[in-house]
Formats: C-alpha cells, sequence, structure tokens
C-alpha cells in the first residue's frame, strides 16, 4: 500500500487528469475513516492500494481532504528549535480529527536548517518524541515528516516504531 498526501496549492481539480494520464485511477482506494481501516492484504488483494489524499482541496470519496474527512491528524509542523520539538507541547492536536486512524508526526525545525536536522533526526530525540506523542494522543505514529531525512537516525527509528507491539 501507498499512502501519498498532495499538499495541493493548486486547484484539486487539476490532479484527476494527471491520475488518469497516469494510469493510477484503477488502483486508488477509497477510505472510510468512520470503519476500520482495510488490512494491506485486502486492499492488495483489490487491486486498490494507493491511497492519496490532499491538504487542502477535496475531490469526495476518491481523495478525500485527509484532516476535514477524518483520515489524518497531526501534530503543529512550525517549530523554531529542536528544544521546542522536544517540548511536551509539540504533541499538542494541530489539524484532524482526534479519532482519526491515521495520525503524521510533523518533526521539523523551520526554516530548514541542516544542522537542526542532524540534531533533531537523531534516534533518542525522534524515537522519544514520537513515543510520547503516541502515548498522550492514544494512537501509534503512521507517517514521520522530517527535513533532510538522509541526516540522522530516521530508518532506525521508523523500524523501532513499527516493531513496536500495538497499544
Amino acid at each position: 500500500m501507498v499512502v501519498v498526501v498532495i499538499q495541493d496549492e493548486l486547484e484539486a481539480e487539476e490532479l484527476t487528469p494527471v491520475l488518469e494520464d497516469g494510469g493510477l485511477d484503477p488502483y486508488l482506494a477509497t477510505i472510510d475513516p468512520s470503519v476500520p481501516l482495510p488490512t494491506l492484504g485486502s486492499m492488495v488483494e483489490s487491486g486498490r492500494r494507493l491511497v492519496i489524499g490532499l491538504e487542502n482541496g477535496d475531490l469526495g470519496p476518491e481523495i478525500p481532504n485527509v484532516y476535514d474527512d477524518g483520515l489524518v491528524q497531526e501534530v503543529p509542523y512550525k517549530y523554531s528549535s529542536v528544544a521546542k520539538l522536544e517540548a511536551p507541547a509539540s504533541c499538542r492536536p494541530h489539524r484532524g480529527e482526534d479519532d482519526a486512524p491515521l495520525f503524521l508526526l510533523n518533526h521539523f525545525v523551520s526554516p530548514p536548517s541542516a544542522e537542526l536536522a542532524a540534531q533533531a533526526n537523531t534516534e533518542d530525540v525522534l524515537l522519544t518524541r514520537a513515543q510520547r506523542c503516541s502515548e498522550d494522543r492514544g494512537q501509534p505514529v503512521n507517517f514521520v515528516a522530517v527535513d533532510f531525512y538522509e541526516s540522522g537516525d530516521l530508518f532506525a527509528t521508523v523500524d523501532d516504531l513499527n516493531n513496536q507491539p500495538p497499544a
């Protein structure tokens, strides 16, 4: 399964022909956040294993607004320092419904800085924050958004998160 959240700064309707021209529309899965998420196996079996959502627009059930339509919840995305990322308040809700089934952890300093990303993306900082936010929100972290992904321990941290037993 592939999940793509598009930061759509254009009109949402401009996306439809791109998906059609790219041959992706037969793979689009429609997710209803009011029922349990489908399993990866059922999505692969159906052939509909691509989930696309929008940050701003809304193209109905096949390509929803992930926040307004209840699919994704997130933490804020503007932190001026690594210390602010590590603060307990960094786990507070930002966009999305509190009971949305998917949880996005925004974990980067603004404006982007390679030096600060190297500090923020260490396993000690990132894993500790992901675990705290997951516990605070009662939801496992499903997406981790960082700047300078190649710097630090992102992949090891995501592996750790994926190997943790469900709450």
